[in-house]
């Protein structure tokens, strides 16, 4: 069965709906939907499609659509109609002497139409009103009787006014003792009246011939709280869909005032204002003395109603002695369209008597509702559309329709649902249920009030599958144990599938499974491992820095000493670099290095380039590691003018520099101040200190001042001052200028896991340190002698480490009594042990992944040859062997 919402009707197969989906009846009742009214069915957009057409058949002759005021020719005619309501025809009418008409004027004042030429459609007796749709809400002229083809017309026109009616009275009345603009209640109306003037600058005009304050106050009241009319706005005022939506407009547009400029705003007030004799004169002269009289003596209703009929002012309307206004239903479109009103200045009279007339007859019957809206139309907020609908009788249609659709929805309902009790459906259901279990098939039987659960415990004596593993399923998802049988509809001949297992539950391993991701190469993962750093995307050269900087154990102190300043991006960079620091401290898991990573990026743009694919790009970890330690360098400050990098890493170097061309020329010396130690591998360089030494002392070319040419000269750099934590850079990238990229040298170099800088430090500073070097050595020597020893009687015991801790304590007081202080830089003995390091994989910078090394420090009796390092391979953390993978 395929349906169409939107028109309401069911279709046997899915090519009569694609088929429905592209007539025009479908698509009226789209547009229909879309403004919240209710479908419309075949047999009646069919009729409207007829009389669309019957109406279109009847057309005015174009021959005589002719303007002569503007002497133009118009080929439709509304064409026709939009040039007499636009305002340059109106000024060229204006414009005409006085004692001429217009020949549109003539024509309507004789025949009552603006065309010359009617269509046939109009030219119909007040006998046929029965054809014609009504346009404003009033009650037809009493004694009239309809034939029979009007009562369903007159029935609606009764529900209309009785709809009308109902909205009029339930909305809220306000008094002349009740503000129009607020809630506010007085005592008095002139309490009311100088409350309205002090707080919403409400003014009433022409005071000293107003003759009924009251009256003036209740019809202003009905037109806010019953009309929902603004007092303020042209034509009458304009609506608003609530009493709270009027007053909020007046407020906020200044409109807490009354209409009283142009003359049809000071008819509407005339019951309340005494003008005089000459405004009588000019307003009512055009009225006829049965009219004059009857807004001066106050005629009844009921003789008022047995005025004649006649013609609107647009000459296409009639009007009846009730007041309301008829007209054909061919011209529903224009009515609907609220256009602005075209009467000339000869009619204006006339128009301004008939709506002084109107207002009089409503406030004089007490039986209708004031609603006065611009446009003549008795309508609240949206009830204008539905007005329209009902008028029509489509929206009465539509409702039963969709009433009757769902009645027979739940009528077949009922009758399916008494079927299955019955055993009438089309399917006879057989007791005997039908069950697929691994590729076998069980016949159950059942009866119709039991459970989902009683279905489980039949299946698990069949099957011996337990019911809390089972898992039956059924069309529309799994069986529930508190769903009855019966209203699932089971059928025999579809077996139902059964899912689980009969035997018992699989027991769990005496050893968890470890898995290739939670360990490295060679190592073993730890519960109790230091907490790794999520790759962000081509992050790894950070996440490695980060993990080799975390290693300086005086860094997460100075860090806590940090003034929160956010001044500079160096300042900013700082503060997220202790937190993400603390966070590791105290977390197992994974670390998002989101906020300092983003603080870096702002801090050098350069570390957020992308590649080709939209990512970002591979960066190089020694760059990474020279701008965190910069900015560090700016923002961790100790003293005055020191800072807790220069203090904890940085190198002093006394410069020499001489020319080798000249051995006349002085010799140049030089201190400079760095933050590292760079090793330059070339195709000789085998060890870490060779390399090193080859920096130091390097051959350069540059002018010579005592020469005045280009001569070479010989660069000996060596070290003045050693800092506690030295960092070596080994130079392996270098730029290629074939390929365009930075190259990488291949060439193994091998480095100790302590390293002697005696060779490189100055002869002063060497004659300082070698006392502390002899005795360090001694110590690391009697330290693995005894470790070996221990090592081959067996496992040690609490004493033996107990005293092997006193000896430790024992060489360190010795070393403190021996060892003098250096200049500030401690008791440096020239021996550095490798804590931390980082390598690559790869053959470029702009490739590969870089992976950070720490010194596990847990063991601190175990010489650092078999010493246990962690591996962070990001968010991937093991533990390693020193001696396997270093």
């Amino acid at each position: 069965m395929f349906t169409c919402i939107s028109c309401r009707v069911a279709f046997e197969t899915a090519g009569e709906q694609r088929a429905h989906f592209s007539t025009d009846w479908h698509r009226y009742n789209m547009k229909r939907r879309v403004a919240n009214l209710p479908p419309v069915a075949a047999e009646a957009f069919n009729e409207k499609v007829i009389e669309r057409r019957e109406q279109n058949a009847v057309r005015t002759d174009p021959r005589s659509l002719v303007c002569e005021t503007c002497n133009k020719n118009f080929s439709s005619e509304n064409a026709f109609r939009s040039h007499v309501q636009s305002k340059k025809h109106r000024d060229r009418e204006a414009a005409r002497p006085a004692g001429i008409a217009s020949p549109e004027q003539a024509s309507s004042h004789q025949s009552g139409v603006v065309s010359p030429e009617v269509p046939n459609a109009l030219k119909q007796t007040t006998a046929s009103v029965a054809s014609e749709a009504q346009v404003d809400s009033a009650q037809p002229p009493s004694g009239a009787s309809n034939p029979p083809e009007e009562e369903s017309e007159a029935e609606s026109d009764v529900d209309d006014d009785d709809f009308v009616s109902r909205i009029a009275k339930s909305r809220l009345r306000i008094k002349p003792t009740d503000c129009l603009f607020c809630s506010t209640s007085k005592d008095t109306i002139d309490d009311n009246i100088v409350h309205m003037a002090k707080n919403h600058s409400f003014f009433i005009p022409d005071q000293d011939i107003l003759i009924d304050v009251q009256g003036l106050l209740s019809y202003l009241g009905e037109k806010v709280a019953i009309g929902n009319l603004c007092l303020f706005c042209p034509n009458g005022g304009r609506e608003f869909g609530s009493l709270e939506a009027v007053r909020k407009h007046m407020h906020d547009k200044a409109h807490c005032k009354l209409a009283y400029e142009t003359e049809e705003d000071r008819a509407e007030l005339a019951d309340f204002y005494d003008f005089g004799g000459d405004a009588s004169e000019s307003d009512w002269e055009d009225l006829d003395g049965d009219a004059a009289e009857n807004l001066e003596t106050g005629v009844p209703m009921e003789a008022r109603q047995q005025r004649p009929m006649s013609l609107a002012s647009d000459g296409l309307s009639l009007m009846l002695p009730s007041g309301r206004t008829l007209g054909h239903r061919s011209l529903r479109v224009y009515y609907s369209q609220r256009l602005r009103s075209t009467i000339s200045s000869h009619d204006k009279a006339d128009t301004i008597a008939a709506k002084v007339a109107q207002v009089r007859e409503r406030l004089a019957d007490p039986s209708q509702a004031l609603v006065p809206v611009a446009g003549g139309h008795g309508a609240f907020g949206r009830g204008q559309e539905l007005m329209k609908a009902r008028n029509a009788g489509e929206a009465k249609w539509a409702r039963r329709q969709g009433r009757s659709f769902k009645d027979q929805f739940i009528k077949e309902q009922h009758k399916t649902k008494v079927g299955f009790v019955h055993n009438n459906q089309k399917h006879f259901r057989d007791p005997l249920l039908t069950i697929k279990h691994a590729g076998k098939k069980y016949e159950i039987g059942l009866d119709d009030e039991a459970s989902g659960a009683d279905f489980k415990n039949a299946v698990h004596h069949a099957t011996g599958v337990p019911p809390d593993r089972m898992k039956v399923m059924i069309k529309g998802g799994l069986l529930k144990d508190n769903v009855k049988i019966a209203a699932v509809n089971l059928l025999s001949a579809q077996p139902v599938m059964v899912i689980g297992t009969s035997g018992p539950l699989p027991v769990a391993p005496q050893e968890p499974t470890l898995f290739l991701e939670d360990v490295g190469n060679g190592g073993t993962r730890m519960d109790d491992s230091p907490p790794g750093l999520v790759n962000l995307g081509q992050t790894c050269y950070f996440n490695s820095s980060l993990q080799m900087l975390k290693t300086i154990p005086q860094l997460s102190s100075a860090l806590e000493r940090l003034p929160i300043s956010r001044d500079s991006p160096e300042a900013r960079f700082s503060l997220a670099l202790k937190g993400i620091l603390t966070t590791m401290s105290r977390s197992s898991a994974p670390v998002h290095p989101f906020t300092v990573l983003n603080h870096l990026r702002v801090l050098a743009p350069q570390f957020a380039e992308h590649d080709s694919n939209g990512g970002y790009s591979q960066q190089d970890a020694d760059e990474a590691w020279t701008q965190m330690i910069s900015a560090l360098r700016s923002t961790l400050a100790v003293g005055a003018d020191t800072s807790f990098i220069d203090q904890a890493m940085s190198i002093e170097l006394s410069r020499s520099l001489q020319c080798n061309d000249s051995l006349e020329e002085p010799p140049s010396r030089t201190q400079e101040r760095v933050l590292k130690l760079q090793c330059n591998i070339s195709i000789a360089t085998n060890f870490l200190s060779q390399g090193m030494l080859d920096n130091l002392n390097q051959q350069i070319e540059k002018t010579s001042p005592f020469l005045g040419r280009m001569a070479t000269y010989t660069q000996r750099s060596r070290i003045s001052r050693l800092p506690q934590n030295l960092v070596i850079h080994m130079v392996r990238f270098y730029w290629r200028r074939d390929i365009q990229k930075k190259a990488k040298i291949m060439r193994k170099v091998k480095f100790p896991l302590q390293l002697e800088v005696l060779d490189m430090v100055t002869d002063d500073l060497r004659q300082r340190l070698q006392p502390a070097n002899s005795l360090v050595k001694q110590i690391l020597h009697s330290r693995e002698d005894r470790y070996k020893t221990a090592k081959r009687l067996g496992p040690r015991t609490a004493t033996q480490l107990a005293d092997e801790e006193n000896k430790r304590r024992e060489e360190k007081a010795l070393f403190d009594r021996t060892i003098e202080d250096v200049d500030g830089m401690g008791k440096p003995s020239g021996l550095y042990e490798l804590t931390a390091l980082i390598t690559h994989k790869g053959a470029s910078a702009d490739s590969g992944h870089y992976i950070g090394w720490a010194r596990k420090d847990s063991e601190p009796f175990v010489p650092s040859n078999e010493q246990q390092w962690y591996k962070y391979d990001d968010d991937k953390v093991s533990l390693v062997n020193a001696a396997i993978e270093l």
